[in-house]
């Protein structure tokens, strides 16, 4: 269970990000850094570091967003999207 390979196979997180693009992407990367993500309420927790975000991202989005200074604030509309994905941010 790993929230990089459910956001990789995402057909909902690849439109956004094709659609919206740079600002979505941002707001994915703040809301993944310094947080950490529980799949289903139960398990492991999952957290990344931030280098390893911004490599997801330039999978994902073709982009590297690194430092934007707001690493840890979780965005309402990707809380809903991970949230589609069974994810939900447990804070530290």
């Amino acid at each position: 269970m790993s929230l990089d390979s459910d956001l990789i196979k995402s057909d909902l997180i690849k439109t956004k990000l094709e659609n919206v693009g740079l600002y979505y992407s941002i707001r994915l990367y703040n809301s993944l850094c310094n947080m950490r993500w529980q799949k289903n309420g139960e398990g492991e927790l999952w957290n990344s570091s931030f280098r390893a975000i911004s490599n997801l991202l330039l999978i994902l989005y073709g982009g590297y967003v690194y430092c934007t200074g707001s690493e840890g604030v979780v965005d309402d509309e990707i809380a809903n999207d991970l949230k589609t994905l069974g994810w939900e941010p447990v804070p530290y």
